[in-house]
């Protein structure tokens, strides 16, 4: 063989190694969503949450019937949440009264 028909034959392989690893990854990107991370479904997040203390006071939207976990609106954004004290209908306003896990805790506003 020569040197010619080797280099060629290197280059092949190499091609193909880098074309089969490459070619999927591009190929199925195309159908997950640049920002995979931070999206938002209608009532839930992709992402564990990170807003903290400082939201704590504020009210928010029931989207869901809380019975006792369900879903909430803080400024435009969904959370998960459970009620501290009985079941609440969706609509209802109420406050956050502080983090647990995943889920904020809220009390209903009267």
């Amino acid at each position: 063989m020569t040197c010619l028909t080797l280099f060629t034959s290197g280059s092949v392989i190499v091609t193909l190694i880098v074309w089969v690893l490459w070619f999927p990854v591009m190929l199925f990107s195309i159908f997950i969503p640049s920002n995979t991370l931070e999206h938002k479904t209608q009532l839930g997040s992709a992402s564990f949450p990170k807003e903290g203390p400082e939201l704590i006071g504020l009210e928010a939207i029931c989207l869901t019937d809380l019975k006792p976990s369900g879903k909430i609106e803080i400024d435009g954004k969904f959370h998960d949440a459970t009620c501290a004290n009985d079941f609440l209908s969706k609509g209802s306003k109420v406050k956050l009264t502080k983090r647990q896990g995943y889920y904020w805790v809220v009390e209903k506003i009267v």
